[in-house]
């Protein structure tokens, strides 16, 4: 969804789930980048070593 803008450009993901079908294979993947902001505002702050 809203990934429009991503077209034709190379983009970090993390793949979600993987579906087999009859005729081939869907992977689902949601941006890095995205993913990082939600952790980021879960946890307070940016990621650091403990």
């Amino acid at each position: 969804d809203n990934a429009r803008k991503y077209i034709g450009s190379t983009v970090e993901v993390l793949v979600t789930s993987v579906l087999q079908t009859t005729t081939g294979r869907m992977i689902f993947t949601r941006l890095k980048e995205d993913v990082e902001k939600e952790e980021n505002v879960r946890t307070g702050g940016a990621p650091r070593a403990v």
